[in-house]
């Protein structure tokens, strides 16, 4: 499995190791950043990643599996394929909530690939990386995922800020939203 970390500035030893750069669709020549070491399966470094975007984030996320590395920071997800050193980037609204992996959650590690939320939105993405599904419209200023049950993800949308949280349920599988009580009626 690949390993990966947050770096500040002065981050030692990561000047001289490949860089990837991720500029932000809205403005290319953007220059605010966020750097990401990754790790080989051995320990050593393999590469960095330069994420630029316009707007500093307040929450910043980094999963890693035996195939990629999802960065989530600012309005996007990017998953990183090192080996290939190939990047996706999705936008995601105005910004990243949470991810979540099996083991965070208690359950084995084949349960799921990972769980991204935003703003508005849930991902489930599999282990290598592709999008299984996204389900809009499960909140309008927040989305986090309490729990899998059973197949069936669990969460909570904000719809009245602040603290108007509604409980929401999505099928794990086939991502259709089986409750959502910030859309009933």
């Amino acid at each position: 499995m690949y390993s990966a970390e947050f770096l500040n500035d002065d981050a030692i030893g990561w000047s001289a190791v490949e860089c990837l750069e991720i500029p932000t669709p809205q403005r290319p020549g953007c220059r605010s950043g966020t750097r990401v070491g990754i790790r080989d399966r051995d320990g050593a470094p393999l590469l960095r990643i330069d994420v630029f975007h316009e707007y500093d984030s307040f929450n910043s996320e980094l999963r890693c599996s035996n195939e990629v590395v999802v960065i989530g920071v600012a309005t996007a997800f990017h998953v990183i394929w090192p080996e290939r050193r190939e990047v996706r980037s999705t936008e995601v609204g105005w910004y990243i909530c949470e991810m979540q992996q099996p083991w965070e959650m208690g359950l084995d590690a084949d349960a799921f690939g990972l769980l991204i939320s935003s703003s508005n939105a849930l991902w489930h993405l599999d282990s290598s990386g592709q999008e299984v599904w996204r389900v809009d419209d499960l909140g309008i200023d927040g989305v986090v995922i309490s729990d899998v049950r059973q197949g069936v993800v669990h969460g909570s949308g904000e719809w009245d800020p602040p603290g108007g949280w509604l409980p929401f349920e999505v099928d794990l599988r086939t991502g259709r939203v089986l409750k959502n009580a910030g859309k009933s009626g």
